[in-house]
């Protein structure tokens, strides 16, 4: 009897030991606060602005309240709830480390969202990609544009009733591409792909704060606004063209969704609007010989869209 009551204590102190074991075992799986970070510890950067000047690299960064970025259709008491920070240096990583200087807190890029490249800081592009894509909280998602303007300018622009400044071209082109399409910005990792491929045009969109359209109590507002492109190839800038120069590109946009066209004949003028287009490429070489390669003056391409509109009648156009 003795010996019973031995074994059957025995054996609960090693279910319990057992037990014990299991929770530490598990404990040891769960994931600890170690790296926790306090958010007024932290600036997050939601945009960066890259100019070149006097062999100097200048770097302004956009951030702007954790609140808002979260929330981005609230309305703001403050009309300039945004903070711009400059550094400058060789190279982009030593201007973001000058502007690090001055930072009261960590600079985070983990919410960047647009990269602005100003025109004079074009010819360095690949110094630019490389320093940004260096950062361990680089996003790939991040937009691509470019700018003539002021960096200042641009981060500083307006936004309708008192909204966030998420609520803008830099961040959201999308409303406006679905109303008026002309150029969309690449994202950080499809510029990566395009500026490094041979056979591929990069464009960037040219993007200013322009205050003819629109007023508040008298007062002309900055408004963003798409006024070009920019072109890239090999890593190389070829120039600017403005929007009326570039508009046949807006035809050969797989994902465009809407424009406004004007016409005009003998019997008066009218709007078309086209909510679809489908582009054909027909390239031809005039030449003799298997071992010929063409020249830029003998490459002739043919370009024919067909564009589905909302009126009752077909309009071609070839270019």
């Amino acid at each position: 009897m003795m010996l019973s009551a031995w074994i059957e204590k025995r054996r609960m102190q090693l279910r319990k030991c057992a037990a014990l074991t299991g929770i530490l075992f598990m404990s040891l799986l769960l994931q600890g606060c170690w790296d926790e970070v306090n958010l007024a510890d932290v600036s997050y950067i939601s945009a960066f602005g890259i100019d070149y000047k006097d062999g100097q690299f200048d770097i302004y960064a956009q951030t702007i309240k954790f609140g808002l970025i979260a929330k981005t259709e609230s309305l703001q008491p403050d009309p300039n709830p945004v903070w711009i920070g400059k550094g400058s240096g060789d190279t982009v990583l030593l201007a973001l480390n000058d502007l690090a200087r001055s930072g009261q807190t960590i600079l985070s890029l983990e919410h960047l969202k647009t990269v602005i490249v100003q025109e004079r800081a074009m010819s360095k592009i690949a110094d630019i990609m490389d320093g940004v894509n260096r950062q361990r909280a680089s996003r790939y998602t991040s937009l691509l544009f470019g700018t003539k303007a002021p960096i200042e300018k641009i981060f500083t622009s307006d936004t309708f009733y008192d909204q966030s400044p998420l609520n803008s071209i830099m961040y959201m082109p999308g409303p406006l591409d679905s109303q008026r399409s002309f150029i969309r910005p690449y994202s950080l990792q499809l510029a990566v792909q395009t500026l490094n491929e041979p056979s591929m045009v990069t464009t960037f969109p040219a993007l200013n704060a322009n205050e003819e359209y629109w007023k508040r109590k008298k007062q002309p507002l900055q408004i963003q606004l798409i006024e070009g492109i920019f072109i890239f190839k090999d890593l190389k800038y070829l120039g600017y063209l403005t929007e009326p120069e570039a508009t046949g590109l807006r035809w050969a946009d797989p994902e465009f969704k809407h424009f406004v066209l004007k016409a005009q004949g003998e019997k008066g003028k009218a709007a078309i609007a086209v909510v679809s287009s489908k582009g054909n490429v027909d390239v031809s070489f005039k030449g003799k010989g298997k071992e010929w390669l063409p020249k830029p003056d003998q490459l002739i391409i043919e370009v024919d869209f067909q564009l589905i509109h909302t009126g009752n009648f077909d309009l071609n156009i070839g270019t």
